[in-house]
């Protein structure tokens, strides 16, 4: 936060309080609560199958914005730094963890679901950074 007016990447509104990722407090707001209620919607689920697909994306947001948060955006400065490549390098490091784990080598308590949900996180961090880059 600061006294000097930035815009905020979420709205695009001059504001003097940017808070992480270069929001606005509204725009903060709107990310820690989101918005994935499927009722009275075409996606409403029609089997167990597609609930199980939106409880995953549910689990990956909520994953991903906390981590976020707590990483200070490093994804998005990552992409800034070394643009399309960040996606590549990220997705080569899970994809190398994932065949370490899936031939036993692992040395540290991580599991191969949350590899994979970390590598669909950077996919789906990489279609945010695009969406608000518009």
């Amino acid at each position: 936060m600061g006294d000097t007016a930035a815009l905020c990447r979420g709205c695009s509104r001059a504001t003097t309080e940017i808070y992480p990722g270069y929001l606005c407090e509204d725009c903060c707001k709107k990310l820690s609560q989101p918005n994935m209620n499927f009722e009275n919607s075409p996606l409403t689920p029609q089997n167990e199958f597609e609930q199980a697909i939106i409880d995953v994306c549910k689990d990956i947001a909520e994953t991903l914005i906390k981590k976020n948060r707590d990483y200070g955006d490093s994804y998005r400065k990552m992409k800034e730094e070394f643009g399309d490549m960040a996606l590549i390098i990220r997705q080569e490091d899970k994809l190398n963890r994932l065949k370490s784990l899936l031939k036993k080598e692992n040395l540290v308590n991580e599991s191969t679901t949350d590899t994979k949900k970390d590598g669909a996180g950077y996919y789906l961090l990489d279609l945010a950074c695009e969406r608000v880059s518009r």
